[in-house]
């Protein structure tokens, strides 16, 4: 079980930027999919904070994720091509230092 323990983060991940987003049912599909991969406090956590607010109004503009990359967000979804190559740059060392010259 150990080997999806990444997997598993990076669903809940995705399910803390649809909380975010206000897609409830997405993010409690990438919840359960994260605890079935990797069976986590933080993921029980997740779905017990969303819960609660889904039982209030079905809104969940009050919950905040807890995950570290969620300051980082933008509007894509972590794990997209786009999000992955946001921070990094499009030349090597080599082009850079010949640019300095």
């Amino acid at each position: 079980m150990e080997v999806n323990k990444d997997e598993a983060y990076r669903c809940l991940d995705r399910a803390e930027y649809y909380i975010v987003e206000g897609d409830v049912e997405k993010a409690e599909k990438f919840i359960n999919k994260s605890k079935k991969l990797f069976p986590t406090s933080e993921a029980d956590e997740l779905l017990k904070k969303l819960k609660t607010q889904g039982s209030k109004k079905h809104s969940t503009s009050n919950v905040k994720p807890d995950g570290q990359n969620a300051k980082k967000r933008k509007n894509t979804p972590p794990g997209s091509p786009r999000a992955d190559r946001a921070n990094q740059p499009t030349y090597t060392k080599a082009q850079l230092d010949t640019v300095k010259k």
